[in-house]
């Protein structure tokens, strides 16, 4: 008996120099760099492209107030829960950097320390806006810096002509993870195909056989896919699928009750589900 209980005892004496042995972290945070996209917007798609896609009328977004230098755009602008949402992480980044020593939460001194940098886009300028609103709240109007060309070399170095793109190997590149064998992808993401369809023309998800497309409805589940050169390439099938789901996603960021997320075709499993095709589209 007692030597079972001295063994625990034997162990932890041994252990106590390596203990004490180890470094003492000094080390101290100095800067934080946080790189983001911008807060939920509309659909890139404009909805005369939307509506040949589906039976129904895809729904409208409301806008968020627009401050210069920024322009309204007829896609693609911030909303207005973006603009709030964005306003929200500010106040954790703050409270966090605030905590960290970073920032005194006196803010218009602390505005001397931040800096803030948006590209040329309406949605990236008024979500450095809000961000900026929600970190330093009592700092007066947001100080963010927006290049004055149209492309931004941070942001977009082939648009600003600070590189060269080589779209023949962009091409190459794409097509070797996909086994030079692009229509693959509808095969692997088949069960995705087939909730789109079944939201696009208002029918129970699982119906077999699937009902023919609508007249004058173009099915973009049909669309071969198909890779070639573009910005930096162009993947003809996932782009059409992208435009069409990139509403359904935006409508559950936006906070839209369930009810109406997919014309109330959608769960939130429903929104995940789909939502792989919109990055599988970003990755390639």
């Amino acid at each position: 008996m007692n030597t079972r209980l001295s063994r625990p005892v034997i162990l932890a004496l041994v252990c106590l120099p390596v203990l004490a042995a180890q470094p003492v972290d000094d080390t101290q945070l100095k800067q934080v760099i946080i790189f983001g996209r911008h807060s939920v917007r509309s659909p890139v798609a404009p909805n005369a492209t939307l509506s040949t896609f589906s039976v129904q009328p895809y729904p409208a977004f409301a806008a968020a107030p627009v401050a210069p230098p920024a322009q309204p755009t007829s896609v693609g602008y911030l909303t207005v829960n973006g603009a709030k949402l964005e306003t929200i992480l500010g106040g954790y980044y703050r409270l966090w950097l605030t905590q960290e020593g970073l920032l005194t939460g006196h803010d218009t001194a602390d505005a001397g320390m931040v800096y803030f940098h948006a590209n040329t886009l309406e949605r990236t300028i008024l979500t450095a806006q809000s961000l900026w609103t929600g970190m330093l709240p009592a700092a007066g109007t947001p100080n963010v810096y927006v290049a004055p060309e149209q492309s931004d070399p941070l942001f977009d170095p082939i648009g600003s002509g600070v590189a060269q793109l080589d779209q023949q190997m962009a091409v190459a590149a794409v097509k070797g993870r996909l086994g030079a064998n692009p229509q693959a992808l509808a095969t692997a993401y088949a069960s995705e195909y087939a909730l789109t369809r079944s939201l696009l023309f208002g029918y129970p998800a699982g119906q077999s056989p699937a009902p023919a497309a609508p007249a004058g409805i173009v099915d973009v589940t049909a669309i071969p896919i198909d890779i070639t050169p573009g910005a930096p390439v162009t993947i003809a099938g996932l782009t059409e699928m992208l435009s069409a789901v990139d509403p359904f996603l935006m409508e559950y960021a936006d906070g839209l009750p369930m009810s109406e997320v997919g014309w109330g075709q959608l769960t939130a499993g429903g929104v995940s589900q789909i939502s792989r095709l919109y990055y599988l589209a970003l990755d390639l």
